[in-house]
Formats: C-alpha cells, structure tokens, sequence
C-alpha cells in the first residue's frame, strides 16, 4: 500500500511539475498592486446562492479599493458555480460583478484561473465575457516565482469524483435548500 502511494505522489508532482511549467509568467514589481480572490461561488441569487452573503462587501471593495487603487485581480478558480446554477443565472444575477470584471479586463489587469466548480468554462463556447481563462499563472518578482493555481490539480481523488459531486449539489442540494456553507450568526 505504501509502495502504491508513493507512486500516486510522484505522478502528482509530475503533473503538478508540469502545470507550473506551463504556466503563463507574469513579471510583478514594487510599484503594481495585485489581489487574488478565489472560491466566490457566484450562484442564481436565491436562498442557496454561496456568494450573496458577502456580495455586496465584495462588489464595494473591488469598486472602492482595488479599481481605483490600479490593482491586478487575479480570480484563482471557482469564480462561477457551475455544479449548482447554469451560467447565464449567474451572470444575470451579478451583472454589477461582471461589469467590474470589465473594467479590469479592459485595463489589461484580470487574470482567471479555473477551478472544479468553474472548469465548464473551457468547454463553453461563446461565453458572455471576453476573459482569457488559464489553468495557473507563475508570478515573477525577481529570481522568485508564486506559483497560482486552484488546488483540484492536486487531488486525484477529487478529479476523479466532480462530475458526481456536481450532480449531487445540482440535482440533491438544491433543490432542499442546502448551501455549502454553514452560516453562524
């Protein structure tokens, strides 16, 4: 068992060794400000929608902060939750979101990674946004590199389980009302 874990490890760096080699690079320095944001889980609005709670703090810290502060957004995967909602919901339900989006595109300063709840993207055709999609970026600053990816790459396991764990959400926890997260209030 443990000769076959060490070689499901090895063939996980591999494949983690390449995604980073094929990663776009881009040069960061001193005097450009960055921000990643992953996992919103933009949804349809509605009582299971994962990103309505914290929508308006967002959309007010893109607006207020980042836009006018000249950062690069990086959204790191999980943007959209296509497992749950269809995506034509999501962006009628967040046009606000997505014309903040269109701001930092039009400045040359979005940059979005897929996740596992947003990997249809690349198979989609004519999507509503003109976003060019990766799978990871390499940020340079220097002789150093930060290496950004979603994190499902990482997991065999999980590759191998998103198509049911999407229909699970879509057709079981919707319906019953079941967010993905638990609320303390």
């Amino acid at each position: 068992m443990a000769k076959k874990n060490q070689l499901s490890t090895k063939v996980l760096y591999r494949k983690l060794d390449k995604l980073y080699e094929q990663s776009p690079t881009l040069d960061i320095h001193s005097k450009k400000k960055w921000v990643i944001f992953s996992d919103l889980h933009m949804g349809d609005g509605g009582s299971t929608d994962d990103f309505k709670q914290n929508a308006n703090l967002f959309t007010s810290a893109l607006k207020s902060y980042y836009l006018k502060g000249d950062h690069a957004l990086i959204l790191n995967g999980d943007v959209e939750e296509l497992q749950r909602f269809q995506l034509k919901k999501i962006v009628n339900s967040w046009k606000e979101v997505y014309r903040l989006f269109d701001q930092f595109n039009f400045k040359y300063s979005l940059f979005k990674t897929v996740g596992n709840h947003d990997l249809e993207l690349q198979l989609m055709r004519n999507l509503p946004f003109n976003y060019k999609l990766y799978d990871s970026l390499r940020l340079r600053f220097g002789n150093d590199n930060l290496f950004v990816f979603h994190g499902h790459q990482a997991s065999k396991k999980y590759q191998e389980h998103n198509e049911l764990i999407g229909f699970t959400l879509k057709y079981f926890a919707n319906p019953l009302g079941i967010k993905s997260y638990f609320c303390i209030s």
